[in-house]
C-alpha cells in the first residue's frame, strides 16, 4: 500500500484490536504487493477472500466490545463496517464470474478506508472503551 504503512498513529491502544488492525494492514500489503508484481486479477481472486474473513473476525471482535460497553454509536460504526464488506464482496463476486475488475483500484479503495477508518471511525470509541475499563 504505497505511503500507508502500519505505525504507531494507527494504536488505539487495545491490545486484540491493534493485533487484528496490523493483520488487516499486512493482508492489504500483500495484495499490493501481488498487484504490483503484475498478477493482477488473480492475485485479487486469491487474496481478496482471505481478507473479506480477516476483516469479519476484525468487525465482530470490535463489534463485540461496542455492544458489551453500550457505544452510543455502535450502530453507524457497524454500518460503516457492512458497507465496507459489502464491498469486498462485491469486488470478489465480480472477480469469481469473470467481471473485469482493476485490481488497482480494489488496493486503492483498501488501502484508502483502512486508515481513514481507524483514524476516524475507531479513534472516536477508544475514550469510550476506556471509561468502561477496556484498554
Amino acid at each position: 500500500m504505497p505511503g500507508v504503512t502500519w505505525s504507531s498513529r494507527f494504536r488505539l491502544g487495545i491490545g486484540e484490536i491493534d493485533e487484528q488492525h496490523h493483520g488487516l494492514f499486512s493482508l492489504a500489503n500483500r495484495l499490493d504487493a501481488a498487484v504490483g508484481l503484475g498478477a493482477g486479477q488473480q492475485a485479487v481472486s486469491e487474496t481478496l477472500p482471505e481478507l473479506i474473513e480477516y476483516v469479519k473476525t476484525h468487525f465482530a471482535a470490535e463489534e463485540a466490545l461496542l455492544a458489551e460497553t453500550a457505544y452510543p454509536e455502535h450502530a453507524a460504526h457497524q454500518a460503516e463496517h457492512e458497507a465496507f464488506i459489502r464491498k469486498l464482496t462485491g469486488f470478489s463476486q465480480a472477480c469469481k464470474s469473470g467481471i473485469p475488475t482493476v485490481p488497482a483500484d480494489i488496493v486503492a479503495f483498501v488501502s484508502d478506508w483502512l486508515p481513514a477508518h481507524i483514524l476516524g471511525r475507531d479513534k472516536d470509541y477508544v475514550p469510550h472503551l476506556a471509561e468502561n475499563g477496556i484498554e
